[in-house]
């Protein structure tokens, strides 16, 4: 009977810790995105997110609407410059790019493939607004040449997290 009723207890256990596991993927985690299968994150529409504390980097959101900003941000007297590209599966409708503070260097691409754009901010923003014909969007962002940090507001979490990739991809969802 004792055989019996340990045999129970600790088939009981397995099943609360089984129950307690996900079969997917951490949330927020990355995944294989569009025709080019980049790994990247799916954002949380409409969040507020910026990029944290007295860090310079990137912020990538989305508006819940098809519209997509990418914000950067230094701390006052940087010189740095930074840099990036934005591609589409699609086209970015020349008519939605957008500069955030009027400083950008923005060059949307011939055959509207993507976007090109620079500037040296400091404390306030610098970025640029734009709306893709499809999702996802893949960027590749630098400061002074460098891989870059680069911020989102994850759509599972509702969390700030930063991008372990640079190329990335996002969609929002």
């Amino acid at each position: 009977m004792l055989y019996g009723m340990r045999t129970f207890a600790l088939f009981a256990c397995t099943l609360v810790l089984a129950a307690g596991c996900s079969s997917g993927p951490p949330p927020d985690s990355a995944v294989h995105l569009g025709a080019r299968s980049e790994l990247g994150y799916h954002l949380r529409a409409g969040a507020a997110s910026e990029v944290p504390g007295d860090t310079i980097g990137f912020v990538v959101t989305a508006n819940g609407f098809g519209g997509y900003r990418v914000a950067w941000v230094a701390v006052t007297g940087s010189t740095s410059t930074f840099s990036g590209s934005i591609d589409t599966d699609g086209v970015i409708d020349a008519n939605s790019v957008t500069p955030l503070s009027g400083r950008e260097t923005i060059v949307v691409r011939a055959n509207g493939s993507g976007l090109d754009f620079s500037s040296v901010p400091d404390a306030n923003p610098d970025g640029v607004d734009f709306v893709p014909s499809v999702d996802p969007i893949y960027v590749d962002l630098r400061i002074d040449g460098a891989v870059a940090p680069i911020f989102f507001t994850g759509a599972e979490t509702s969390r700030l997290r930063q991008s372990d990739y640079d190329p990335v991809a996002f969609t929002s969802p």
